[in-house]
């Protein structure tokens, strides 16, 4: 449910949402949107909607001041949504994961950027055309969310992310990973040590290079179980 009251899955602090503004609907078919009877209304492409309306990839909601772009998995797409799309879609979940930190819902915040990472992930693993400016959006996502909730799970996303993509972590990430390690307790060590020896055996130049001893330095700043 998308509004401005605390029971929302999806928060907004938008003056023109009502409290319960609108329900996205999501199945293996579909992803369908529907107006709870708000003051405003849903435009779906440009047009007010007066019943559930199913949603394409391609497909531009309004509500209130908010300009929405609904993702759901690809393989469950007519076809996969473009990269520009997936920025989008991202920067969406970035806005409305903030909104959420600041109103203390941390776990609503992580289960907005979880899926869309997850994907993320399989995206580059497939192969798949994915811009840069995607993956530092993510990258982001899960400094901030180490950041706030001290879990394992953001920075083990990051070292998969990177393994992935068999690149050091970006030199503002290696600061932030040096402020948050000492926070965060049961850190999968062996998929870190993989991490670096992966980074270890690529052809790198000396500013990468300075940055892979950085992160194999940042292995003793977590607590050791």
């Amino acid at each position: 449910m998308f509004g401005r009251g605390e029971e929302c899955e999806l928060l907004t602090d938008d003056p023109l949402v009502s409290r319960q503004h609108a329900r996205f609907i999501v199945s293996e078919e579909a992803v369908m949107v529907e107006d709870l009877g708000s003051r405003n209304g849903v435009m779906v492409n440009g047009v007010k909607i007066s019943q559930v309306q199913v949603v394409k990839p391609d497909d531009r909601i309004r509500i209130g001041n908010q300009d929405l772009t609904v993702l759901k998995g690809c393989d469950t797409w007519d076809e996969a949504p473009a990269p520009t799309q997936r920025f989008d879609g991202l920067s969406i979940i970035a806005e409305l994961s903030e909104k959420a930190i600041a109103l203390g819902r941390i776990d609503e915040a992580e289960r907005l950027v979880e899926g869309p990472f997850v994907q993320l992930l399989q995206d580059l693993s497939s192969g798949r055309d994915t811009p840069a400016a995607l993956v530092v959006k993510a990258t982001n996502l899960a400094v901030r969310l180490a950041d706030v909730t001290s879990k394992r799970v953001w920075v083990e996303r990051l070292i998969q992310l990177y393994l992935t993509l068999k690149r050091p972590w970006p030199a503002d990430t290696i600061d932030a990973m040096y402020e948050t390690a000492r926070r965060v307790r049961g850190l999968n060590r062996a998929l870190f040590k993989a991490y670096v020896s992966e980074l270890q055996k690529v052809q790198l130049g000396p500013a990468d290079r300075f940055l892979v001893r950085r992160i194999e330095g940042l292995e003793r700043q977590f607590p050791i179980p």
